[in-house]
């Protein structure tokens, strides 16, 4: 079945269409090989991570040896988007050395981790 397209409009003075037009050039319109945007699934840790890389414009320096590693024993495909992601402080594991890649992102993580991309102190808003 296929699922209705959802428009909405952002004031095009605002702040935020600088960050949806980043996101959507650079992150999701490269993330699904099927080329379907799948708006009902569910995502992984590891997408978003991947996602948030290339939103920041270094996915195509992610798969460089820059020498960047992370301490994760589990992450065995996109490490260089998964070093990346850590070494900008994006993420950081569900234990000292397990990032649970293929784990459902949560809402909290969500926000936590657009949060620290959008370099956001959380304390600010408890």
């Amino acid at each position: 079945m296929e699922m209705p397209v959802r428009r909405f409009s952002i004031d095009p003075t605002s702040e935020s269409l600088v960050c949806v037009e980043l996101i959507s050039t650079n992150a999701f319109s490269k993330c699904q090989r099927s080329k379907r945007s799948r708006p009902a699934d569910s995502i992984t840790r590891e997408e978003l991570a991947v996602m948030l890389v290339r939103a920041l414009g270094y996915g195509s320096i992610s798969a460089l040896d820059l020498g960047l590693t992370h301490p994760f024993t589990d992450v065995p495909t996109n490490a260089g988007y998964i070093s990346m992601a850590y070494h900008l402080g994006l993420v950081s594991g569900t234990s000292a050395d397990t990032f649970s890649p293929t784990g459902t992102l949560t809402r909290g993580m969500l926000v936590t981790m657009l949060g620290r991309m959008a370099n956001i102190d959380p304390a600010a808003y408890e």
